[in-house]
């Protein structure tokens, strides 16, 4: 598709060239605007008008605050989700769930401000004790989220029982908390799955935003004024659609990623201050625009602009280049495995692919036959429910997850089957594949674990690499957000850009662990690499995905991964915005498109060398000529498979060997929309003891128990009721739990960060 001048509007910090020029010329591109917008937003504007004039009708007729005396609630609900909406799209405040906060603020409303958040946070703690009761039986989904449901219930019916016998402070409106409530089973179990897998930071931060969140909205939906006035102004409600909507559109920067990629602008601006200049340049545009429409010239300098893509946008690419039907086969492990491998394209070979718990006996056959594997979900995000088997001592075998007998693993495939990784789907499908040993100047480099490459590819064109280094901060991961350093690269030779650590926010010189450059070196087969990558994005189908590839012994490439929606660390690490470089290949002719995938990688390596120049276009001329001879070189070497490493062929036959033969690999499934917002990692952990860190998180669990013991003394010193001193410790103290673990010690007060 071509490049659509208009298609940069609200990108970033705008860009305009100078103004000037025939007025009349300006009216018809204003004119084209306003048309281009009629037709975008006209079918919205129409919904929203047909609902206000229905409000106004209604107001005319008996009134609307007769009318709608009982409804006030779902006016509240209206308001609750265009908070949530601006919370989540415009802030980037990440929470469990998109719109259960809207349910959970009116525990608030019921019982109250406070009490309403210390009863939520109470019944959270509750639940989330009883999933760790539960961990011994490893149950399934269903009868998991059904025991946790039932213990929510029950504690939130004794809490009011509580507070009937005058042992906790009056808790009104019971029937409407009880549902709410309800949730908290559906937020522990998810919480305790992410605390299981992933540590506590990441859950940790990610349950405060949930609080802030809800919070925020009890502040909106508890304001009666405000209730009053938009349930009485109908105008309102076709306003809040279309604000909503509109602000949903437009891919622009989050305040989050303000932050977050805060050195694409400016390193001495901070958030607010790129904010106030976004502002200030987009009222300026808008005031140009008016200025055209009256038939005034308008001299405008350029502006600066920045070239990060934000997430907002990058939904916008997912939603035009990776079309919904393909997006469930690509989230699927094994579909995508079976694809790739019947395409010559180099994978983990598949050992089993289990779907049913009455087929866990083949999953128990490769267990016992095989001393290194790794066990996965098809579907999962972030290393979620990941196990890497690295060898086995008698019956026990050494694993990510610690020593496991065999009866654990087959028990944890059969979790996997029964959906404890596939968010709400009621069941999944577990995958056992070969391990990879990562290539011996990958051992160097980083020590232990498996780093991978991440390559963009876009309509066929690698546009951005970097790769991803385990360290001993991500237990052997090469996820980014749990400590892994990425280190941007080169696409024209697989040169270092430059490495940074997103979890300590820091550039490095050299691997934290093992001390070896990260500014000097070049990765081996790297053409062997990008090809990989290219290929495996060509078999996806997808038109913008990011491709995980492992190097392997004897510098062989195997694809890990292919996401279909890639995560935007990778441009903190190559220090450079991927949006300009995505833009230059949708600004290129439409014959660029049918490129054999060899033209392109050398189209894009010399792209890349050239800094994506506009100049670096070749004219037409070239391009009918390395069409010709791309043609030519295609016949010539027909007959000759593509040598990717010098020792391919000391590569074990068996390694070609494709996923086992079974109905197993279907379609489906739905998919998590902000999945790869924390989806920069590889899926290979080795096995660490973490004593320092568990004699810390011992030490902090004493303090905490002696500071609750003495607040406890205190609040009875002073006549504080028991039972409601216990209370109010629980959710203080476990929500200053969720800060230490979300921020640490030392960034609670502005140091650096563990």
């Amino acid at each position: 598709m071509a490049h659509d001048a208009g298609r940069r509007t609200d990108g970033s910090l705008e860009h305009e060239p100078p103004g000037g020029g025939d007025s009349g010329t300006h009216r018809n591109v204003a004119s084209a605007w306003l048309g281009e917008q009629a037709r975008t937003f006209g079918p919205l504007v129409l919904l929203a008008s047909l609902l206000s004039a229905a409000g106004v009708l209604v107001g005319q007729t008996v009134g609307l605050s007769v009318a709608l005396d009982r409804s006030r609630i779902f006016f509240q609900i209206v308001l609750a989700g265009a908070v949530m909406a601006v919370v989540r799209n415009e802030v980037g405040l990440r929470t469990y769930g998109l719109f259960a906060p809207v349910v959970i603020a009116f525990i608030m409303v019921g019982a109250g401000p406070v009490w309403g958040a210390i009863l939520f946070v109470n019944v959270l703690v509750v639940t989330l004790l009883s999933y760790r009761a539960l961990q011994p039986l490893k149950l399934g989904t269903a009868p998991r989220v059904a025991v946790l449901l039932s213990v929510a219930g029950i504690a939130t019916a004794l809490a009011f029982v509580a507070s009937d016998v005058g042992l906790l402070p009056p808790l009104t409106n019971s029937q409407e908390v009880f549902f709410p409530t309800i949730i908290s089973a559906w937020y522990a179990d998810r919480a305790a799955s992410d605390i299981e897998e992933r540590g506590w930071t990441a859950p940790a931060k990610r349950l405060l935003g949930t609080l802030v969140a809800i919070v925020v909205t009890y502040l909106v939906i508890s304001t009666d004024a405000l209730v009053d006035w938009f349930m009485t102004t109908p105008v309102a409600w076709g306003v809040t659609l279309l604000l909503v909507a509109y602000l949903g559109s437009r891919p622009t920067f989050r305040l989050s990623e303000l932050r977050r990629f805060g050195g694409h602008f400016d390193g001495k601006r901070g958030p607010v201050s790129v904010g106030v200049l976004r502002l200030r340049l987009r009222l300026a545009r808008y005031g140009r625009r008016l200025a055209r429409l009256a038939g005034r010239d308008v001299d405008e300098p350029e502006l600066e602009e920045t070239e990060v893509l934000a997430m907002k946008r990058r939904n916008q690419y997912i939603e035009e280049y990776n079309p919904p039907h393909l997006r469930p086969s690509a989230d699927e492990k094994a579909h995508v495995n079976r694809r790739l491998t019947g395409l010559g394209v180099e994978s983990p070979r598949t050992y089993a692919v289990v779907d049913d718990s009455t087929d866990l006996d083949v999953a128990s056959r490769v267990v016992t036959e095989r001393d290194e594997f790794v066990v996965k979900p098809s579907k999962g995000y972030g290393g979620e429910g990941i196990v890497v088997v690295s060898g086995r001592d008698g019956d026990e075998y050494r694993t990510s997850k610690g020593p496991m007998t065999e009866r654990d693993l087959v028990d944890h495939v059969r979790r996997i089957v029964d959906g404890q990784y596939s968010g709400l789907e009621s069941d999944g499908k577990a995958i056992l594949e070969e391990k990879l040993t990562p290539a011996a100047f990958m051992r160097d480099l980083h020590g232990d674990g498996v780093a991978d490459v991440r390559v963009i590819v876009f309509r066929g064109y690698p546009v951005m690499a970097m790769t991803r280094l385990p360290t001993q901060a991500s237990d052997g991961a090469a996820n980014l957000h749990l400590g892994a350093v990425g280190v941007g690269l080169n696409v024209a030779d697989g040169t270092p850009l430059g490495a940074f650590q997103q979890s300590r926010d820091r550039e490095l010189d050299a691997h934290p662990d093992t001390g070896a450059s990260l500014t000097d070196f070049r990765l081996p087969n790297w053409d062997g690499v990008v090809e990989t990558a290219v290929e495996a994005a060509a078999a996806s189908g997808l038109g913008y995905t990011g491709v995980d590839v492992v190097l392997t012994e004897g510098d062989v490439p195997k694809v890990l991964e292919v996401n279909v929606r890639p995560g935007l660390g990778i441009q903190n690490t190559t220090g450079d915005g991927l949006f300009r470089r995505l833009e230059f290949v949708e600004s290129l002719p439409a014959e660029y498109e049918y490129l054999p995938a060899e033209r392109k990688i050398e189209l894009a390596q010399e792209w890349d060398a050239a800094g994506y120049a506009a100049e670096a276009l070749p004219d037409a001329d070239a391009l009918h000529e390395s069409q010709t001879t791309a043609a030519v070189d295609s016949v010539g070497t027909a007959a000759e498979p593509t040598q990717r490493t010098g020792e391919a062929d000391a590569v074990d036959a068996a390694d070609a060997v494709g996923p086992a033969n079974t109905d197993a690999n279907r379609e489906g499934g739905a998919t998590d929309e902000d999945a790869d917002e924390t989806t920069d990692g590889a899926e290979t952990t080795v096995e660490r003891t973490g004593s320092e860190r568990l004699v810390r998180r011992r030490l902090s669990t004493i303090g905490g128990g002696l500071t609750s013991g003495a607040l406890l003394t205190g609040a009875l010193l002073v006549g504080f009721p028991v039972f409601t001193a216990l209370f109010v410790l629980v959710a203080v103290g476990f929500v200053g739990r969720l800060c230490v673990e979300a921020f640490g010690l030392t960034g609670v007060f502005g140091d650096e960060r563990e």
